[in-house]
């Protein structure tokens, strides 16, 4: 009996591991036209100080530089400089009545002209990794999570600050299992990335809407 167990824990945790080693599908940004390289973009987080806001701001950063390359890039912290305050906690814009009244004014206006910003891309979203199990050593609990469950979302919205108009929304959003424990008095660990798919999806869609620019 004592060996059934044994053989069935050794293939629960064998069978884990091998899902969780199927890679997440790729998503390759489509073919996106650079647009005019002298209007540049800053990607922000939502809430600065959110350690999954900002997290997230880079990781869409990162895979938007990637999409359109040809494209200039404002660092949030000189965004930030350069509408002070504007975009301190306490004053910053909360919804799109406020984003779009914000941009209206022409002192906003023309720090955008002077900085040669084009595009905001407001970013939140979060990373989770939830324990559904606990590590084994053979039929023995030990030390490790088990198998666990790694999730990411992002939502942008992209605003074009010289036609003072929200260009749209995109959210994506992945799933995977991974798997952290002993199997046969062997350390595994297998952490999936959900979170560079989802940053290039996002930015695929961050990338198309500043690209076509401003429906008329």
């Amino acid at each position: 009996m004592k060996g059934l167990r044994l053989a069935i824990a050794l293939s629960f945790l064998l069978a884990a591991a091998a899902a969780a080693q199927t890679p997440p599908p790729v998503v390759k940004p489509p073919e996106i036209p650079p647009f005019d390289g002298r209007q540049g973009y800053v990607v922000y987080p939502d809430t600065m100080d959110v350690p999954s806001h900002e997290e997230a701001a880079e990781c869409v950063a990162r895979a938007l530089a990637q999409a359109v390359p040809a494209a200039r890039v404002l660092p949030p912290e000189r965004f930030r400089d350069a509408f002070y305050p504007w975009m301190e906690p306490a004053t910053k814009p909360r919804n799109q009545p406020q984003q779009e009244e914000w941009l209206k004014r022409p002192l906003v206006q023309a720090r955008a002209r002077e900085i040669g910003l084009r595009y905001l891309v407001i970013v939140h979203g979060r990373h989770m990794e939830t324990s559904i199990g606990v590590g084994h050593c053979g039929i023995n609990p030990c030390p490790g999570r088990g198998i666990f469950t790694s999730h990411a979302e992002v939502s942008l919205s992209i605003w074009d600050i010289e036609a003072r108009d929200l260009l749209g929304r995109a959210e994506a959003e992945a799933e995977e299992k991974g798997f952290e424990g002993v199997l046969v008095f062997i350390p595994i660990n297998i952490s999936p990335d959900t979170a560079a798919p989802v940053c290039a999806e996002a930015a695929a869609a961050a990338a198309k809407a500043m690209a076509a620019g401003t429906p008329r």
